[in-house]
C-alpha cells in the first residue's frame, strides 16, 4: 500500500492470531481504490476484530527432541527379476504427531511500498534470528528473498482506474535465490530499499506467480515449500474478494509485459492454483488495517494449506512476542495437518517402474496423533530394461515433501519369462 493510503494507528489489545479459513458476509463494494468508503470493515485504521488466541500462557512451538521419526517399513528391498516381471510388497508408513519435515525451503516475499517502512526495518533487524529459529526446528532449511512494489504507470480496467506505481517502482525482483547461506540472505534483505507505490493495492499476484514460474528461484524437489509474505494490502485483481464471497475490484495485474487485457495478464485465483500445483504453502503476515483484506489473505493461504497471521503495522508481533518465535509458531500449526500422502519413486528415470500404489493416497489427515498408513506397491521391470543392477528410492511424499524413503535395488536378469535365481529372493534390511 502506498504510504498516503495507510493509517498507522492500532487499537485494542493486540494478540497473535492462529487463523482458520473464514467466510464473512458484508456489504459489497465495487472498487477498493478508496478505502474509506464508510463501511467499518473497509475503513483505514480499523483493526480486524478476529478471534484471538490467548497467549497469557504462551509457549513457542517446540516439538522437542525427535524421539519418534517418520519411517517407511521395510526400509530396503533387494530383488532379482526378469524384464516384464513384477514384485508386490506391503509397506507401512509411520508419521508421528505434528512432526516437522526433514527438509524445508522458505521464501520471504516483501512488499516494499512506502507504507511498509517499519515492517522492513523489523525484518532487517530480525532476519538472522528468524532463520536461526527455523533452522533449530528444521536443520536442513534453505531461504530466499523476493521483493516487489508495483507496476509503473496508469491503468484502467474492470471498473478500476488509478496510478499503480511511480518511477523507480518494480513489480517483482528475485533478490536472493533459495540458498543454505544465511549470510547471503541477510545481505539481500539488508540491501532492500523502499519504493513508493501509488494506489493502495500492489503487485502481490505477480510476486506470488513468479514464486513458481521463475526457474531461478531454486526450490528443492524434496523440500517442504513455504512462502512467508509480509504485506499490508491486496493484489490487483478484478474479483479480488471472491475468495470470501464478496465483490470488489482493484484492477487487473498486467503480468510480465506490463500490458493489460492479453494472455500475459495474471489472475489471483490462477496464482493460488499454481501454488497448490507446486506444493507451495502460503503464510501471509498481514500488517494492514482492513478486516476483509485479512480474511482474503487467510482464505487464499488456506487453499494452499497455510494460514494468515496478523502482525502490528510497525512489523512487531501482537503481545510483544519475538517475531522469530512467532513465525516458528505459525509454521508449527501447519505441521499438524496433512492434505495428501502418497508413495512415489524419487529417482529420475525409474518413475515408470512403480506401476501401482494401493491406495493411491491418503488425504486430509489431522496429525494431532500419529498415523500408521498401509500401502501395497507393485514394481514391474519394463520390457527392454538393461540387464544388471538398478537402484532407486521409493519415497513417502507428504504434500510434496519427502518424509521417509525405502532403498530399492533390482537386479535385472535375462529375457521375460526366465526363472528368477535364488539371489532374487526379497530381503528386508539389506543394503550395500
Amino acid at each position: 500500500m502506498a504510504l498516503s493510503a495507510r493509517s498507522r494507528s492500532v487499537s485494542g489489545a493486540a494478540k497473535m492470531t492462529i487463523a482458520v479459513i473464514l467466510a464473512i458476509t458484508a456489504s459489497a463494494v465495487t472498487s477498493l481504490s478508496d478505502e474509506s468508503a464508510g463501511n467499518p470493515a473497509t475503513e483505514v485504521g480499523y483493526r480486524p476484530e478476529i478471534p484471538m488466541r490467548d497467549f497469557s500462557e504462551y509457549q513457542p512451538y517446540n516439538p522437542g527432541p525427535l524421539q519418534d521419526e517418520p519411517s517407511l517399513t521395510p526400509d530396503t528391498l533387494f530383488v532379482t527379476l526378469n524384464a516384464g516381471e513384477a514384485v508386490v510388497e506391503d509397506k507401512l508408513l509411520h508419521i508421528p504427531s505434528c512432526v516437522p519435515p526433514r527438509i524445508a525451503d522458505i521464501l520471504f516475499v516483501l512488499d516494499l511500498t512506502g507504507s511498509m517502512e517499519e515492517e522492513l526495518l523489523n525484518v532487517k533487524l530480525n532476519a538472522i534470528d528468524i532463520m536461526a529459529e527455523l533452522r533449530d526446528l528444521i536443520p536442513d532449511t534453505h531461504f530466499g528473498v523476493i521483493s516487489h512494489m508495483d507496476y509503473v504507470g496508469y491503468y484502467d480496467f474492470c471498473q478500476y482506474s488509478n496510478e499503480y506505481g511511480v518511477y523507480g517502482d518494480y513489480p517483482y525482483s528475485l533478490d536472493q535465490p533459495i540458498t543454505s547461506d544465511m549470510s547471503a540472505v541477510q545481505n539481500a534483505i539488508n540491501s532492500l530499499a523502499l519504493g513508493a507505490g501509488a494506489d493502495a493495492p500492489e503487485s502481490y499476484a505477480r510476486a506470488l506467480y513468479e514464486c513458481y514460474s521463475d526457474g531461478a528461484v531454486g526450490w528443492r524437489d524434496s523440500s517442504k515449500k513455504f512462502i512467508v509474505l509480509f504485506g499490508d494490502d491486496l493484489p490487483h485483481d478484478c474479483e479480488v474478494l471472491a475468495c470470501i464471497g464478496e465483490t470488489a475490484t482493484t484492477g487487473r495485474d498486467p503480468g510480465r509485459n506490463g500490458l493489460l487485457d492479453d494472455a500475459d495478464d495474471i489472475f489471483m485465483g490462477d496464482v493460488i492454483s499454481g501454488l497448490v500445483s507446486n506444493n507451495i504453502l502460503l503464510v501471509p503476515l498481514y500488517s494492514g488495517d482492513v478486516q476483509n483484506h485479512y480474511y482474503s489473505w487467510d482464505c487464499w493461504a488456506g487453499i494452499t494449506g497455510g494460514y494468515a497471521f496478523l502482525i502490528n503495522p510497525d512489523g512487531t508481533v501482537p503481545g510483544g512476542l519475538n517475531i522469530a518465535e512467532y513465525i516458528v509458531e505459525a509454521l508449527g500449526q501447519i505441521f499438524c495437518s496433512i492434505s495428501r500422502v502418497t508413495l512415489r519413486v524419487c529417482a529420475p528415470g525409474y518413475e515408470d517402474w512403480l506401476v501401482n500404489v494401493d491406495p493411491p493416497s491418503y488425504t486430509d489427515l489431522s496429525m494431532e496423533a500419529a498415523h500408521d498408513l498401509e500401502f501395497q506397491v507393485t514394481i514391474q521391470i519394463p520390457e527392454g530394461a538393461d540387464c544388471g543392477s538398478h537402484s532407486f528410492d521409493i519415497c513417502a511424499d507428504v504434500d510434496g515433501a519427502i518424509y521417509a524413503s525405502q532403498y530399492v535395488r533390482v537386479f535385472v536378469e535375462g529375457s521375460s519369462g526366465a526363472e528368477p535365481s535364488t539371489w532374487g529372493r526379497i530381503k528386508a534390511g539389506w543394503r550395500e
